[in-house]
């Protein structure tokens, strides 16, 4: 019974074009979270990949890769986190990501090139 009253006070939010309350967050709100963190975990890895931190740089790609949330963008994600990893001479974490990355980027040849130069160290 309490599903439906909160079911209802939902739906008479809804008509009336009252904000909805927090605890009737939708999915596509809760994923649009979940993208705009990522977005922000990969521009610090952008940063931090710049300024030669790279397992601040390793730390920030996970993040945006275990949480999902970056569509079709993933594959860049992998390709920097392989650059982090063989700057690190981890070449064996590069060539994997090197390969998840080519899932979705298929055109890039600098990733297929760095890769290249991993699997002959």
């Amino acid at each position: 019974m309490s599903k439906r009253l909160v079911a209802l006070f939902i739906g008479a939010i809804a008509i009336a074009g009252v904000a909805a309350p927090a605890f009737g967050l939708g999915i596509d709100e809760t994923r649009h979270n979940r993208e705009r963190q990522a977005m922000r975990e990969g521009s610090l890895g952008d940063e931090a990949l710049t300024a030669k931190k790279y397992d601040e740089a390793i730390d920030h790609y996970t993040k945006v890769l275990d949480a999902k949330a970056c569509g079709d963008d993933c594959g860049k994600y992998y390709f920097r986190r392989g650059l982090a990893c063989e700057a690190k001479l981890d070449c064996v974490k590069a060539v994997a990501d090197y390969e998840k990355g080519q899932e979705t980027l298929k055109d890039n040849g600098e990733l297929y090139f760095n890769e290249s130069l991993c699997m002959t160290s």
